[in-house]
């Protein structure tokens, strides 16, 4: 249809593309009639429309080119066009009945009937259904109809690395390492089950406004064991897939021959440009950029950015080494040796969308580019305080890349011709230098191949209506001075179990009236009460974003709730014994529950179902309590009423030994962040430490008078909180000759539970006065 010329024309396009409830146009129009009347310009009219929530911007300009048709497909609400490039077109979607807002990745119909094309989005699919992880964006679909072919993906809040390098320069030292190290945990997944990324770059990691990193667009990715998956090998014979900011050497010569540590290089690459603010190699052209990879080193980190530890640039190298052998050999390695440096998360400095707070799609090689922004006060401010003043602020240039056939490429804006001249010109001048290196070869094809595929690079839209991270900012402090800071009174029954949210602005406790309750620290208020379970709630844990909370109960489930509105999210359990504890994994693909029968019970998340029992304490025994060893330790310790303290591997569910030294029941247990040690408390009134790996219990903290209920432990593990029957709740030192730190007596009942804040100075406990009580505990 043409478009429409008058307002009244657009009005009844409006109502033919049924985007619009009638009954909310209506009111519209009424409101409109009764006050200043509608605009005279269709135009006009539809800018009102999206600023009232009537349209979305992408189905206005629809509208005002006369187009009713095409808002939805396969069950979805297109809301709005988020960008475009060679490998399709992504969209904001809501489903039409669920309403979750997902990113519809469209592969246009005449690109899939091309050789390979199809197969390689399949392929980006296949890839994202083989995995489920906190650090990865999600595939939830993958569809037809007719010749139109999309994959449904998690919808995420944040933006990504890239964008962030570009808008505010190089980040904090601990901000990168943290990243970095949450993208390692996902590619570590990846790695798992057998998957190879070769795409690994900040534009595709994306973090939310939690600070939690996401790994996404697995376009590139294989599946590493030969011969069950040959569509690279088959479509891409000749290819360079990757981008040339930041692919190994070896991807550059064979691109099917790889393995994990193709991922492990350019995760160093990518940590160099956070840190730097601009890749190793950032100044030549895309064929001197390969061909250093493979021949020169990049220049010292901390040549530009003298903060850097130097432990920490050795890292760096190690991961950036040429030869595969000389690198970390998986991911999880890095996690490991990044650790140090981040102490997470850190939420990013996140300005709102013009018109909402929606994230924004960047496509590689596409010409929808995420707008250039001047860092706010905010970032500036931080950057400073954080010793970032002196580091100078260098805008990336477009990351290259390196198409499926060899061609190198920019965004779409960038004029082909001069392209092509910089990449052959360059080209011609390496061969002979490079003849002897053994990659001439692979630059002839690059100089001479057919039309390129542009790998799209998708980040996710906001979704408004959705609750964000509950502290994801945490813009308040708590005093240090050490003592009670306030009590929060409300339960009807004793509290039985606390936790503390991640970034500590947040607390949740759990009670015998049944209820679990979210805690507001910074208006010392009560935020949300969850019922729902049909007895005592016996323990509750928040998710790693802070975006839910886990509970176990008398009732024999185990169930996961929306925070803040406590909508329930699922259920696991319910026929059999009633629960004592439950705890996620590290990466919360698992639950281990312990029961009144004494067995352990390990959940499968994603599926929603048991994987196995474990033998447990014994008949007529119970498991009061239980803990996951950090990743990647497949081990788990239960604590029980036979006064024994067991280590269990995960994968088999078999014991591997049981510690003898408590006299009574094990109440409580705890690893240390090494994995390597551990301590339990005892109802009768002891601390004790523990080497897992010997079995040697390591030191006793005497003190309380009577049995000890709960135990936490600092993230650094260097200190150790504990509540008894005395109504104390009592600070330790894990390590130190004095052990006993500080005592507080301000509970009128025994104290049922404890917790530690992120930041190790405050804490949380819960006792059967039905209160809970903020402290803190001084540096």
């Amino acid at each position: 249809m043409p478009a429409p010329a008058t307002t009244e024309e657009l009005l009844d396009l409006v109502k033919r593309s049924d985007q619009v409830d009638l009954s909310r146009l209506a009111a519209f129009l009424s409101s409109r009639q009764r006050g200043e009347g509608l605009p005279p310009e269709p135009r006009a009219l539809a800018s009102l429309m999206v600023r009232e929530g009537l349209l979305t911007k992408f189905q206005a300009e629809q509208l005002l080119q006369g187009k009713y048709r095409g808002f939805a497909i396969g069950g979805y609400r297109i809301l709005e066009k988020l960008g475009s490039g060679g490998s399709g077109t992504v969209y904001l979607a809501e489903h039409e009945v669920m309403r979750r807002r997902v990113a519809l990745k469209v592969l246009p119909a005449d690109y899939a009937s091309e050789p390979g094309v199809l197969a390689r989005f399949q392929r980006e699919a296949q890839a994202g259904a083989a995995l489920d992880h906190p650090n990865i964006v999600r595939a939830y679909d993958f569809r037809n109809e007719g010749t139109l072919h999309f994959l449904v993906m998690e919808h995420v809040d944040g933006a990504s690395l890239q964008e962030l390098l570009s808008r505010q320069g190089p980040l904090p030292v601990g901000q990168a390492c943290d990243y970095v190290r949450q993208a390692a945990l996902g590619l570590q997944h990846a790695h798992e089950a057998n998957l190879v990324h070769r795409d690994v770059k900040p534009a595709n990691l994306l973090v939310d406004r939690a600070g939690t990193v996401k790994v996404l667009d697995l376009g590139l990715a294989r599946f590493s064991p030969r011969g069950e998956e040959s569509l690279t090998q088959k479509f891409d014979e000749n290819a360079v897939m990757g981008t040339a900011d930041y692919l190994a050497p070896e991807q550059a010569l064979n691109m099917h021959d790889v393995d994990i540590r193709v991922d492990v290089y350019s995760l160093g690459a990518t940590l160099y440009a956070l840190l730097a603010g601009a890749p190793p190699f950032h100044a030549g052209t895309v064929t001197q950029k390969l061909l250093w990879h493979q021949m020169r080193e990049p220049k010292p980190l901390r040549s530009i950015r003298p903060d850097v530890p130097a432990e920490l640039e050795a890292v760096i190298k190690r991961m950036m080494a040429k030869a595969p052998e000389d690198r970390y050999e998986a991911p999880w390695d890095v996690a490991e040796a990044l650790l140090p440096w981040s102490e997470g998360p850190f939420p990013p400095d996140l300005p709102d969308r013009p018109g909402g707070t929606g994230s924004s799609v960047v496509l590689a090689g596409s010409s929808t580019r995420v707008p250039e922004r001047t860092p706010s006060p905010t970032s500036a401010a931080m950057r400073t305080a954080r010793g970032l003043a002196s580091v100078p602020h260098r805008e990336p240039a477009p990351e290259p890349e390196v198409s499926p056939r060899g061609v190198a490429r920019r965004p779409l804006a960038r004029e082909p011709f001069h392209l092509w001249l910089a990449f052959l010109g360059g080209g011609a001048v390496l061969l002979v230098l490079l003849a002897t290196a053994g990659v001439g070869f692979f630059l002839w094809r690059a100089a001479h191949s057919a039309r390129p595929q542009v790998a799209a690079t998708v980040k996710p839209p906001e979704e408004p209506d959705q609750p964000p991270a509950l502290d994801a900012q945490a813009a308040f402090e708590l005093p240090d001075e050490p003592g009670e800071l306030f009590r929060l009174d409300g339960h009807r029954g004793a509290v039985l179990s606390v936790a503390y949210s991640p970034f500590g602005s947040y607390v949740l406790s759990a009670s015998e009236d049944k209820t679990v309750r979210l805690w507001d620290l910074k208006n010392r208020a009560l935020r949300a009460e969850v019922p729902g379970h049909a007895d005592q709630v016996t323990s509750v844990a928040f998710s790693r974003d802070g975006r839910r909370a886990l509970t176990s109960s008398l009732d024999r489930t185990i169930r996961v709730w929306e925070l803040p509105g406590g909508l329930q999210q699922f259920s696991l359990g319910g026929d059999g014994a009633p629960l004592w504890q439950a705890v996620y994994s590290q990466d919360e693909r698992e639950v281990l529950s312990g029961s009144a029968d004494g067995t352990l019970r390990l959940w499968d998340v994603p599926a929603r179902k048991p994987l196995r029992s474990f033998l447990g304490h014994g008949k007529g025994k119970e498991a009061r309590c239980v803990a996951f060893a950090p990743m990647p330790r497949r081990q788990a310790l239960s604590g029980g009423t036979d006064n024994l303290l067991r280590l269990w591997d995960v994968n088999s569910g078999n014991q591997v030994r049981s510690f003898v030294g408590h006299t009574a029941t094990v109440t409580s247990v705890v690893f240390l962040a090494d994995g390597r040690r551990a301590i339990s408390a005892s109802q009768d009134g002891t601390l004790r430490l523990w080497e897992l790996d010997s079995g040697k219990q390591l030191k006793t903290y005497p003190g309380h008078q009577g049995p000890v209920w709960a135990v936490a432990v600092s993230r650094d593990g260097r200190r150790a909180l504990s509540g008894g029957e005395d109504r104390t709740v009592r600070l330790w030192d894990v390590d130190g000759g004095r052990a006993l730190l500080q005592t507080h007596s301000k509970h009128t009942g025994p104290v049922t539970s404890v917790a530690f804040g992120p930041d190790g100075r405050h804490g949380a406990s819960g006792g059967r006065d039905k209160t809970v009580r903020i402290w803190s505990f001084g540096p």
